[in-house]
């Protein structure tokens, strides 16, 4: 089973209208929520993929329950930890008639030393039977580093593969805990000591760290133009050419998690792990509402992105294409 632990997940409300007018009665020709840092995405592809999972972490509010439903749709298995509070929520409000986009955040949620405890508990009974571990979202605003670090001690206690996705700007402190595999976005690689903005010297720089750190994988999350993958022996990397009638979606990350999670339970090799998780981010870009792919969408996509050869060890760094 995967177990997946998300602190921070977040209900995205994004309302359209044609024509925005202040202090007037506007009506709403669209409206559609969306999850970001949460379980959702990721229970619903290890769904469909025919595995199990388990959803643990902190939730709250009408949002939270929102978040449940869609997660007992799915018929993922949860032990969330409840809040009198309501997770994390943006308003985005689009006028169509200009473009423009409005958007407002509140904080989300505050934890405290009861709550943290009794998350771990959950942890501490759950991780037994997990096989693969995903560590991913963002961080209560006022949840410690010291607590993240003890979670971390847990779950590398127990030796279990685990994949570390947090969005923190101390992320190269907990590389320390050595996770089977560490995925980052680009905006990361100022985080981790790297000396270069040319992104293919960056790219040997992090694969000198993970061997360091002995990290057997790190994605790069590129967005749009491609995710890279390395590990001790290869690194490759995956774009899609026909970009152009799809926009990046937030949920297209937790998406990505879950395909990775459910490629390392089974083993599969490099190549295929990497085209099966960026052809669920072209699969989950290319959905319609509510963002939530299918299988059929995954093996379409898997086939038609292109993916390179970067470096072996036989070869040294070149950019060669795969065929």
């Amino acid at each position: 089973m995967i177990v997946t632990m998300n602190l921070n997940p977040s209900i995205i409300r994004t309302t359209t209208v044609a024509n925005l007018l202040v202090d007037e009665l506007n009506y709403i020709d669209e409206h559609t929520v969306s999850f970001v840092d949460s379980p959702v995405h990721v229970g619903h592809i290890v769904k469909i993929m025919q595995g199990e999972v388990l959803a643990l972490g902190f939730t709250g509010g009408t949002g939270g329950r929102h978040m449940k439903a869609y997660l007992n749709s799915d018929k993922v298995y949860t032990d969330l930890t409840w809040l009198e509070q309501e997770i994390q929520t943006k308003f985005q409000i689009v006028n169509n008639s200009t473009g423009e986009t409005i958007t407002m955040v509140d904080k989300g949620i505050e934890v405290d030393n009861i709550l943290i405890k009794n998350l771990k508990q959950k942890l501490k009974a759950s991780i037994t039977d997990a096989t693969v571990m995903l560590f991913a979202g963002s961080i209560p605003i006022n949840m410690p580093k010291d607590s993240i670090k003890e979670i971390l001690e847990i779950i590398s206690a127990k030796d279990k593969k685990y994949i570390l996705a947090l969005k923190t700007g101390y992320i190269l402190e907990l590389l320390e805990y050595r996770p089977y595999c560490a995925v980052l976005d680009t905006e990361d690689l100022k985080l981790l000591d790297i000396t270069t903005d040319n992104f293919d010297e960056a790219i040997q720089q992090i694969h000198e760290l993970m061997q360091k750190k002995h990290i057997h994988y790190v994605f790069i999350n590129r967005g749009l133009n491609g995710l890279v993958s390395l590990s001790k022996n290869k690194i490759c990397e995956v774009t899609y050419e026909y970009m152009l009638d799809v926009s990046w979606k937030v949920s297209v990350k937790d998406a990505m998690l879950g395909m990775l999670a459910i490629c390392f339970e089974r083993g599969y090799e490099q190549e295929k792990l990497t085209r099966l998780v960026y052809g669920t981010a072209i699969a989950t870009m290319k959905t319609e509402k509510p963002y939530l792919c299918s299988r059929k969408d995954i093996d379409f996509f898997q086939k038609r992105v292109k993916l390179s050869e970067i470096m072996s060890k036989s070869k040294g760094f070149a950019k060669v294409p795969q065929k």
